[in-house]
């Protein structure tokens, strides 16, 4: 084990440094060196690569964090990679955390007027907020095929929920149900 500022590390590396209270530590910085050229840094920066079985794939990357420069600036976002199982480096940006807060899935330009961007890559499709192991959601909000908008409150199936929907098709449904813009809800 190899310990640095501690004497006895209890992991493959170690990096310590004293605590002072209520202060975040600048305990290791990943960066990278050269000549500064502002056309040529954005969206360049230093990164911490996630592998597997080094001894055989010495290429393999699993996964990747990196901070990058972004704006015309000092910002500086952060952006998570992950493999796209097609070859050991094929790495795709995933999610970014902005200079300015903004939070993007599936997106690397989260829109500047909403704090989080949700992007999927299919037609119709939708984000699921507190999905049950048996398939039953809790929040469902996307489009259709035809980019009708929809949010829905409750299970997949349509005997017990509420479904709001932009094309007409909206109702409140417990066997019983509240429609509008359908006859059976």
């Amino acid at each position: 084990n190899l310990g640095v500022g501690i004497t006895n590390p209890n992991k493959k590396l170690t990096v310590a440094l004293p605590q002072t209270a209520n202060t975040i530590m600048e305990t290791m910085r990943l960066t990278t060196t050269g000549s500064y050229s502002s056309s040529g840094s954005t969206n360049a920066g230093a990164s911490l690569s996630f592998g597997q079985y080094a001894d055989t794939y010495p290429d393999w990357q699993i996964a990747q964090i990196a901070g990058i420069r972004t704006g015309n600036n000092w910002g500086g976002s952060l952006v998570f990679h992950t493999n796209s199982n097609s070859a050991q480096g094929d790495l795709s940006e995933k999610m970014r955390i902005t200079h300015d807060g903004n939070v993007g899935i599936g997106t690397t330009s989260p829109d500047s007027s909403h704090k989080l961007t949700l992007k999927t890559s299919a037609v119709g499709g939708d984000w699921i907020l507190g999905q049950q192991a048996d398939g039953g959601q809790g929040i469902r909000l996307g489009a259709d095929t035809n980019d009708n908008a929809y949010f829905e409150l409750g299970t997949a199936s349509a005997s017990s929920n509420i479904l709001l929907y932009t094309n007409g098709k909206s109702y409140i449904n417990n066997t019983e149900g509240f429609g509008i813009g359908t006859a059976s809800p």
